[in-house]
C-alpha cells in the first residue's frame, strides 16, 4: 500500500504519506515542496504492518488530509450532553409514536458507546408506561373499555420497551423485569427474534428459571423454549426444560392435550433427553389435567400418567430406571402430591415384578423414615412383595423398620409391618429373638387395639419357644394400654415388679387461691420511672400502664425540671409504637402530652370506631387521674392495684375511701366499681376497724364487700355517698344501686338477688342473677353459582354456636358486668382482636369470668375455624385463675379443644391439665359442654380426643379426672346417625383408663355402649368395657 496525503489551509501548507513493503511501512511528513523526515516501523507479520497503516492514514484523513489537499467538510463533534439528548428524545419519539420497526435500527446505530444513556432512558420509560396508576387522573392514556386502574402504554409500547431491556440489559440488570417473561414466550413474533438475533442475551435460561421457581403460577410454553434452543438463544438446562414440560400450559387449544403428549411420545429429543429429567427436579407432573370428551371433568385424566404410560408400551423409556427414580422419589423433600403422582404411576402403570423391585431394597427401607406416612405405607406395601425372595435382607430390614414402630403417626402400617414380623419369622425362625425384640417396640404406641395385636403375636412367638425381651416388656410396662399388661401377666412376673403409682382420686375443690401475695413496688426513683415507661411500650401487661398513670398522680416530684429533654427518646418510641389494645392506645396519648407539661390538662377524643364499652373505661379512668392532677390531689385511684396483676387489699380500699371523706373529695363511680371488683376477701381483719370511720350508705355497702353481712339496704332516698358521689345525667339512686350490683355479681357470682326486682337495673343483665342464655347451633352455608352447569349449588354447611339476646336495658357505665350484653349484631367494631383488650377486660372485674366469657363466645368460640390471639389470652386467664370457672367459661375451653389452630387446642390442653392439677374445674359440667358441642357438630370429634388423650397419664390424679370425663361424655352423646370419625381413639382411651384407676364402668355407659357392640370396630373394646369387674 502506498498512500500520498496532502493538508492546505490559509495557515500551512504540508504532506503526508505511508508505504509498506512486507513487514516494514514508511511514514514520510513535512512541508510540501521540502524532502520531509521518514521514520520505518518494522513488525512481525504482514498483516499486522497493514492493519496498522491503514488506522494511520485513517487518522489523518479524519483529521483533513486529502490526496488534493483541499479539507474535507467535517461535521462539528456535539457535546456528549447534546447527543444524549438527541439519543433520549429519538428512543422517546420510537415509544410514543409505536414505531416498533424503527427500534433495532436505531439499537444498532447508537448502542455502542452509549449502553448507560439508553439503559437510564429505557428504565425511565418503564416507569412511566408500564406502571400500573390511575388513569381516571389522567384521562388521556386511558384506552376505551378499560378499567380505571392500568398502565399509560398499550401492547406495543410495552414490546418497545421490553425488547430495548433484551437487547442492552445484562443478566443482573434483567432479572427484576418480570414483564420480559411473557415476550420471551414469543420466540417466533418477527420482532422478538430479530432482536434475538442481534443481541444474543447470554441469560435467558437463568432468567427463566428464577422466575418459575419464585412465581409458581408462571408457565413457560415448552415449544416456546424449543424454538429458543433450535435457534441457539438458549443452552440446555436441564432443570428449565423440565419445569417447562410438567408446567406446558394447555388452556385454549383444541385437542392441545392430545396434541401435546403425542409430541412429547414421538420427539426424540423429548422422551429421550426431556422426560428423565423430571423425575430429578421438583416439578408440578401432578397438576397438569386434561379431558378426553366434553362430559369429563377437566381433571379427569393426568397428562404425565398417560406420557409414561405409551412410553412404557412403546418401550421408549426404560422400565428399570423408571422403578429406580420413581422409588428414589419418595426419599426426597418434594411436594407430597408430586409424591403421591410418582407413586401412583407405579403402582398402576408400571407395576413392577419382585424381581424387579428386590435389587432396590436399600431404597425401599428408607421410606420407614420418612415424615411422610403415605410413603411409609407405600413402602410397607412394596416390601409385601419381595419379602419371600432369597435376595432379600432381612437383617437390613429389620434394622430399618425398628424406629417405625415407635411411631404413633403410622398405626396403619406397622399394624402390617407385624403381619409381615410374623411372615419373616415363619420363613426364617433364627430371627425369631430379634423379631420379638422389634414387636416390643410397638408398646410406646398408645393405641389400645395395635397394642393388643402385638401381645398376642409375641405370646404366639413365646409358645414356640422364642425368648422374649423381658426387660424391654418391663421399660415398657407403664405404657402398656388396657388390659395388655394382663395378658402378659405371665412373661412380667419373673421381672421386678413394675412401679404402680398410688391411685389418687380427683374431687373438684371450687375454693379460690390466695390472691394477695406480690405486692405492686412503686418506682422509687427517675431511673425506675423511665425503665416503666420503656417497660410499657413492649409489654401486653394492664399495670403497667397503671402504675405509670399512678406516678403522674402522686410521684410528681420524681420528674427532675428536664424530664421532657430527658423522656424525649421514649416519646419518640411512642409515637412509632403501635398499640392494638384501646387502653394502650389512650394512656399513649395521655403520655404524650404529659411528657410537654404535666399540669397541661389532658382531654382525649375518642376517633376510634371500637364500641366495645367495656374497653371504653379507659377513658373515664384517664379521665379521673386528670382531675386529681388538675386539683392537686395526691391520692391513688380507687382502683390502683396494691397487688399484681390487679387486686386491691381491702385495707388499702378503706383508707383510700375515708381519706376523700376526710378531705371532702368526691367519689368517681367507675373507680368506686373497679375498686370492688378488684377486691379480694382477703386480710378481712386488718380492713374492719376501719368500717367505724364510714358511715352511711358507704359503710353498708364496704360491709357487704367485706362479707361482714350479706344485707343489700338499697337507698330510696339520697344518702351520704349520694352526695359524695360524682353526679351524672342519671338518677342518684340509679347510679347507687349500679354499685351494689357490681358488688353483688363480684363476691356472689352464681346467686340471684331478688332485692333488684323492682330497683331501677332490674332489665340490666347480671343485675338481678347471672346471665345464662340458651345456647344453640345455626346451620350455616353458602349459595355458590356453577358456571359449568349454570345452576346455583349450596355448599357445605357448618355450624355456628349463638344465643338469644333480650332486649335488654342500657347499663350505666359503672355496673361493669353488664356493659356489653345487648341484641345488637357483631360487627368488626364490637370485636376484641387482641390479646391487650382482653386482658384489659378481665383486669376491670377479675373475680367474675362470666360477661368477658359470653362475650367471646359469639366472638371467638362460634366456630371451629375461629380461635387467634384472643382465644390464646382467654385461655392464659383461665390458667391464671382468681375466679371460679362459669359454665360459658367452661364452655370456651371445651370449644378450644375442637378449634382448627392446633397451637390453640395445645394451649387448651396445657390449661386443662393445670386445671386438674388445681382441682379448679367441674368435671360433670365442663364434659356435659363438651358432649353438647359433639351433639351439634361443633367440630371434628378427633381435634378434641386427641387433645383429651394427652392429659392421659400425667399423673394418677389425671387419669382419674379425665375418667370422669369421658364418662360424662359418653353419658351426654345423642348419637343421631353414625358414630363420630375417631370415635374409637376416645373408647380406646376410656379402656386403659379403666385398667389404670381400678375401676368399674357406670351402668349408664354399659348401657350406652351396649347399642353399639355389633360395630366391628368397637366391638373387642365394648366387650372389655362389660367384663371389667
Amino acid at each position: 500500500m502506498k498512500k500520498h496525503l496532502e493538508y492546505n489551509d490559509q495557515d500551512s501548507n504540508k504532506f503526508w504519506s505511508i508505504e509498506t513493503n512486507g513487514l516494514k511501512y514508511t511514514v514520510t511528513y513535512g512541508k510540501t515542496g521540502t524532502g520531509g523526515t521518514s521514520k520505518t516501523k518494522i513488525f512481525e507479520s504482514e498483516e499486522e504492518c497493514l492493519l496498522e497503516a491503514q488506522k494511520q492514514l485513517a487518522q489523518k484523513i479524519k483529521k483533513g488530509y486529502s490526496e488534493n489537499g483541499i479539507r474535507a467538510n467535517i461535521p462539528e463533534k456535539k457535546s456528549s450532553k447534546e447527543l444524549s439528548g438527541s439519543l433520549i428524545a429519538e428512543y422517546d419519539a420510537i415509544v410514543i409514536n409505536r414505531q416498533i420497526d424503527n427500534l433495532l435500527p436505531f439499537l444498532k446505530k447508537n448502542a455502542k458507546g452509549n449502553l448507560d444513556v439508553l439503559k437510564k432512558n429505557i428504565r425511565k420509560n418503564r416507569t412511566f408506561w408500564l406502571t400500573f396508576v390511575d388513569l381516571s387522573k389522567e384521562p388521556q392514556y386511558k384506552k376505551q373499555g378499560s378499567f380505571q386502574w392500568g398502565n399509560r402504554g398499550d401492547d406495543v409500547q410495552e414490546r418497545i420497551i421490553l425488547l430495548s431491556a433484551i437487547a442492552l440489559f445484562r443478566e443482573k440488570e434483567i432479572m427484576s423485569w418480570s414483564e420480559v417473561f411473557n415476550i420471551l414466550n414469543k420466540p417466533n413474533d418477527p420482532y422478538v427474534k430479530e432482536v434475538l438475533e442481534w443481541a444474543k442475551p447470554n441469560w435467558i435460561e437463568v432468567f427463566l428459571l428464577d422466575k418459575i421457581k419464585k412465581e409458581e403460577w408462571r408457565t413457560f410454553n415448552y415449544f416456546s423454549l424449543v424454538a429458543l434452543e433450535e435457534n441457539s438463544f438458549i443452552k440446555f438446562s436441564p432443570e428449565l426444560f423440565a419445569n417447562s414440560l410438567a408446567r406446558h400450559s394447555l388452556y385454549g387449544e383444541t385437542d392441545s392435550a392430545k396434541k401435546y403428549i403425542d409430541y412429547i411420545v414421538n420427539t426424540k429429543t423429548a422422551y429421550k433427553r426431556d422426560v428423565p429429567q423430571l423425575l430429578n427436579y421438583e416439578v408440578p407432573v401432578h397438576s397438569a389435567f386434561f379431558k378426553k370428551n366434553e362430559n369429563e371433568d377437566y381433571n379427569a385424566h393426568l397428562v404425565f400418567m398417560e406420557v409414561f404410560e405409551k412410553l412404557l408400551i412403546q418401550e421408549k423409556i426404560d422400565r428399570i430406571f423408571l422403578i429406580e427414580s420413581i422409588l428414589l422419589v419418595q426419599t426426597k423433600e418434594w411436594n407430597n402430591s408430586i409424591k403421591s403422582f410418582y407413586r401412583k404411576l407405579l403402582t398402576e402403570i408400571v407395576k413392577p415384578e419382585p424381581e424387579e423391585l428386590i435389587d432396590f431394597q436399600e431404597v425401599i427401607f428408607a421410606s420407614f423414615h420418612n415424615s411422610f406416612v403415605p410413603v411409609v405405607s407405600f413402602g410397607t406395601t412394596l416390601i409385601k412383595t419381595i419379602y419371600s425372595l432369597p435376595e432379600f435382607n432381612i437383617a437390613s430390614f429389620l434394622e430399618w423398620v425398628e424406629p417405625l414402630m415407635m411411631r404413633s403417626d403410622a398405626k396403619g402400617a406397622i399394624k402390617s409391618i407385624v403381619i409381615l414380623l410374623e411372615k419373616i419369622y415363619k420363613l426364617h425362625p433364627e430371627y425369631g429373638s430379634r423379631v420379638a425384640s422389634v414387636m416390643c417396640d410397638i408398646f410406646v404406641v398408645p393405641d389400645l387395639s395395635l397394642q393388643e395385636r402385638t401381645a398376642k403375636a409375641l405370646i404366639k412367638l413365646a409358645s414356640k419357644g422364642i425368648q422374649l425381651p423381658l426387660e424391654k416388656l418391663a421399660d415398657y410396662s407403664p405404657l402398656m394400654q388396657g388390659n395388655i399388661k394382663i395378658i402378659l401377666s405371665d412373661y412380667l412376673k419373673d421381672v421386678e415388679e413394675v412401679y404402680e403409682p398410688e391411685q389418687k382420686e380427683y374431687v373438684f375443690n371450687g375454693q379460690k387461691e390466695v390472691l394477695l401475695t406480690d405486692e405492686v413496688n412503686l418506682p422509687s426513683n427517675w431511673n425506675e420511672l423511665m425503665y416503666l415507661f420503656g417497660s410499657f411500650i413492649y409489654s401486653e401487661e394492664v399495670l403497667d400502664g397503671e402504675i405509670l398513670l399512678n406516678a403522674f398522680i402522686i410521684q410528681q416530684d420524681l420528674f427532675p425540671p428536664d424530664y421532657t429533654n430527658q423522656l424525649e427518646a421514649y416519646s419518640k418510641q411512642l409515637n412509632e409504637a403501635f398499640f392494638n389494645s384501646h387502653d394502650k392506645l389512650f394512656l399513649k396519648s395521655f403520655f404524650q402530652l404529659k411528657f410537654q407539661n404535666i399540669l397541661r390538662p389532658v382531654k382525649i377524643v375518642d376517633n376510634t370506631r371500637n364500641k366495645v364499652r367495656t374497653l371504653k373505661i379507659i377513658d373515664n379512668i384517664i379521665e379521673a387521674a386528670q382531675k386529681r392532677i388538675n386539683t392537686n390531689v395526691r391520692q391513688s385511684l380507687l382502683c390502683f392495684p396494691t397487688h399484681k396483676p390487679h387486686w386491691v387489699a381491702p385495707k388499702v380500699l378503706l383508707e383510700r375511701l375515708i381519706e376523700l371523706k376526710e378531705n371532702k373529695i368526691e367519689l368517681n363511680y367507675t373507680d368506686l366499681a373497679i375498686a370492688i371488683s378488684r377486691m379480694p376477701r382477703e386480710n378481712i381483719d386488718e380492713a374492719l376497724p376501719l368500717l367505724e370511720k364510714l358511715d352511711g350508705e358507704l359503710k353498708k355497702l364496704m360491709e357487704f364487700c367485706l362479707g361482714v353481712t350479706k344485707e343489700m339496704p338499697l337507698a330510696q332516698k339520697k344518702s351520704f355517698l349520694n352526695k359524695l358521689l360524682l353526679i351524672t345525667n342519671n338518677t342518684s339512686n340509679y347510679n347507687t344501686e349500679a354499685l351494689w350490683a357490681v358488688a353483688a355479681r363480684t363476691f356472689y357470682p352464681e346467686e340471684s338477688f331478688s332485692e333488684f326486682q323492682k330497683g331501677y337495673l332490674k332489665n340490666v343483665p347480671f343485675v338481678e342473677k347471672p346471665f345464662d342464655p340458651e345456647l344453640r347451633f345455626k346451620e350455616c352455608y353458602n349459595d355458590i353459582y356453577n358456571y359449568r352447569t349454570r345452576t346455583t349449588e349450596r355448599s357445605k354447611s357448618w355450624y355456628k354456636l349463638e344465643y338469644s339476646v333480650d332486649n335488654f336495658s342500657v347499663a350505666p357505665q359503672h355496673f361493669l358486668y353488664g356493659l356489653d350484653i345487648n341484641s345488637g349484631k357483631k360487627t368488626w367494631e364490637s370485636f376484641l382482636w387482641s390479646k391487650g383488650n382482653v386482658k384489659f377486660w378481665h383486669s376491670l372485674m377479675p373475680q367474675n369470668i362470666n360477661p368477658l366469657s359470653l362475650y367471646l363466645t359469639l366472638e371467638t368460640f362460634s366456630q371451629s375455624s375461629e380461635g387467634g390471639e384472643v382465644a390464646e389470652a382467654y385461655l392464659h386467664i383461665l390458667n391464671e385463675g382468681g375466679f371460679k370457672l362459669s359454665g360459658s367459661a367452661l364452655l370456651n375451653l371445651a370449644c378450644s379443644l375442637f378449634l382448627e389452630n392446633k397451637k390453640i387446642r395445645l394451649l387448651a390442653t396445657e390449661v386443662l391439665i393445670n386445671l386438674i392439677e388445681k382441682r379448679h374445674i367441674d368435671i360433670k359440667v365442663f364434659s356435659y359442654k363438651t358432649a353438647f358441642l359433639v351433639n351439634n357438630n361443633y367440630g371434628p370429634f378427633g381435634r378434641m380426643a386427641e387433645a383429651l388423650i394427652s392429659v392421659k397419664d400425667v399423673s394418677p390424679m389425671h387419669n382419674s379426672a379425665l375418667l370422669l370425663i369421658t364418662e360424662g361424655i359418653f353419658g351426654n352423646l345423642v348419637i343421631k346417625e353414625k358414630l363420630p370419625v375417631n370415635f374409637k381413639k376416645l373408647v380406646e382411651c376410656y379402656v386403659d383408663l379403666l385398667y389404670k384407676t381400678e375401676k368399674a364402668p357406670a351402668e349408664k355407659i354399659i348401657t350406652f355402649f351396649e347399642s353399639y357392640k355389633n360395630t366391628a370396630s368397637l366391638k373387642p373394646l365394648i366387650s372389655q368395657i362389660q367384663t371389667i369387674p
